[in-house]
């Protein structure tokens, strides 16, 4: 049972990371590229604009953070319950086919049947 939870898990995880990145992560990493851009302006003026501007950007950035992490903590949340509904499911599918398999095979002869999983 240890590979399949393992590996419904980690199909969940991708999925859930490659959501996350696409609507926080990259569009995140693309606003900071573009408040670092170059600032030609060498007068105290334009400094002081140029860092009110870096300012401004920062404050949305860590609100967007902030919202991104209370988006994360409810998908993880809800993809624990989902999760663990899923592999349940899955696990008592695979038991119910192994046990209907196990019973076609009580007819069978000792020379006819391939036990693949044990029956129990």
């Amino acid at each position: 049972m240890l590979p399949l939870k393992i590996s419904i898990l980690f199909k969940r995880i991708a999925s859930v990371y490659l959501d996350i990145s696409n609507k926080y992560i990259i569009p995140a990493q693309r606003k900071v590229g573009h408040a670092m851009e170059y600032n030609e302006d060498t007068n105290e003026e334009g400094k002081l604009a140029f860092n009110d501007s870096l300012a401004e950007k920062r404050q949305e950035l860590l609100t967007q953070s902030n919202d991104a992490a209370k988006y994360i903590s409810m998908l993880i949340d809800g993809d624990q319950e989902k999760s663990a509904h899923t592999i349940d499911e899955r696990w008592s599918s695979i038991k119910s086919d192994n046990q209907r398999r196990c019973r076609r095979m009580a007819g069978l002869s000792g020379s006819h049947s391939i036990n693949i999983l044990p029956c129990r």
